[in-house]
């Protein structure tokens, strides 16, 4: 039985300002939810970003004020009943409390595994780029992404194509435009670039332009990933349907739980979709949980769950590990919030119990 939801919303601020085509991010709103059943307590997370979700911070905390306590005094079975058909519509809303829910349940293996990781490249300075290409490389980083879609397009092609021609063989590109061409920017991108050493190309338009993304499939000699036009299942059966991209990007905040998240993943395997997983907008929390999924899927490629490394600090007791490019295994790693450390960055908190 649930005894007692405690719900805080931070705002942490990054070590350095994060660059997407639509925005230019200096903190994150992370959303936790902490469920206590006896001497137990599992948390959960999400963070809401306008421009990538329809959802807002202020929704998230009024949803999460709304149904928490409805929840007390509830069995998981219950609750997990009453919060799954807000999956669809409040996918990001609901994450923090179904996953802390999933937690208590523990009908999911939580052993935390090394899980490689994506490195960012986010300069578009030649000199930059010189500089900081081994560095990240340095790092154990064998994937790195770059992100277009911010400057001209002429500009995007020249520096992909420097960065393609200074990278070492073993090392692979992942572009992402997060939304930021049309479809005459997108097709002089595809057709501009070295496609060798290029893994894939993300979510050249804005979601829910699937003609164009149909057209520049059957150009492109790029593959194409989609990410933002990914929201639900709906989506992903879409993308199958039209054969519009080579990969799917799943998070488990548009997901709404571990559980959909697998099951979905799952899906788009068998219809021979490539899968990329991780949040680059999340805390250490949510970023655990999706390590914890490509482990129990067997992703091999690069995960994306590196938003725990753009905080400038962490708000747990032992933070998530990282070295040589990847998440560190810990068999017995939970995530423990560290008051002290989670009362710098507090914005609001509610609590309610039996």
């Amino acid at each position: 039985m649930i005894e007692k939801i405690d719900f805080y919303h931070l705002v942490v601020p990054l070590k350095k300002p994060y660059h997407l085509s639509f925005k230019e991010l200096h903190d994150f709103d992370i959303f936790i939810a902490a469920i206590h059943e006896g001497n137990s307590i599992t948390l959960g997370e999400t963070a809401p970003l306008p421009g990538y979700s329809s959802e807002t911070p202020e929704q998230v905390w009024l949803f999460g004020k709304e149904m928490a306590p409805r929840l007390i005094g509830r069995d998981m079975e219950a609750a997990r009943e009453m919060l799954e058909p807000h999956i669809k519509s409040q996918s990001f809303a609901v994450t923090p409390l179904l996953t802390a829910l999933e937690g208590i349940t523990g009908n999911q293996d939580m052993t935390l595994q090394d899980v490689e990781l994506v490195g960012i490249l986010s300069t578009g300075d030649h000199e930059q780029i010189r500089r900081e290409l081994p560095e990240i490389i340095e790092k154990g980083f064998n994937t790195i992404k770059v992100k277009v879609g911010i400057d001209d397009v002429g500009h995007d092609i020249d520096k992909v194509n420097f960065i393609l021609s200074l990278k070492p063989d073993h090392v692979k590109i992942r572009v992402d435009a997060n939304q930021g061409y049309n479809y005459d920017q997108a097709r002089r991108f595809v057709k501009g670039v070295n496609p060798d050493g290029i893994e894939l190309f993300e979510q050249p338009f804005p979601k829910g332009v699937w003609n164009e993304m149909e057209g520049l499939s059957r150009i492109s000699p790029v593959p194409l990933m989609l990410d933002e036009s990914i929201n639900t299942e709906d989506d992903l059966m879409r993308a199958i349907e039209l054969k519009c991209s080579a990969y799917v990007k799943f998070k488990l905040m548009k997901a709404g739980s571990m559980k959909n998240l697998l099951r979905l993943i799952n899906t788009a395997r068998a219809a021979g979709l490539g899968i990329v997983l991780g949040n680059g907008v999340a805390g250490e929390i949510g970023c655990y949980h999706e390590a914890v999924a490509a482990a129990a899927v067997g992703l091999a490629n690069a995960g994306e769950m590196n938003g725990f490394l753009k905080l400038r600090e962490s708000v747990l007791v032992r933070p998530l590990l990282f070295d040589s490019g990847k998440i560190k295994g810990d068999r017995l790693f939970r995530p423990e919030l560290d008051f002290e450390k989670l009362n710098r960055y507090l914005v609001a908190q509610a609590s309610w119990e039996c």
